[in-house]
């Protein structure tokens, strides 16, 4: 997926997903532990965790691929997603 795209993020884990606002499925939450930039299909660096805003209905709109599913609890499995434009609207502090 990452050849898909000149540059982006991984996002290796969420820490938390709230929910603002139940009639527009407005979420906000934070990534955690392993936040990677890459440029051309290559890695680059480590960045910092960021905190994201996102509508899930719009969210699910702009899914370009979806990957190998991979167990994230004992009940849920998640496939990884290549999603355009992710709305992070700041960097965390730790």
């Amino acid at each position: 997926m990452m050849k898909k795209v000149k540059r982006g993020l991984i996002i290796n884990n969420l820490w938390y997903i709230r929910l603002n606002d139940m009639k527009t499925a407005d979420l906000t939450g934070m990534t955690r532990d392993g936040v990677m930039y890459f440029e051309d299909g290559k890695i680059k660096h480590a960045v910092n965790n960021f905190r994201f805003n996102e509508q899930l209905t719009e969210l699910t709109k702009r899914i370009l691929a979806t990957g190998e599913s991979i167990q994230t609890s004992s009940n849920t499995k998640v496939p990884a997603m290549l999603i355009d434009q992710f709305c992070f609207v700041d960097r965390t502090t730790f």
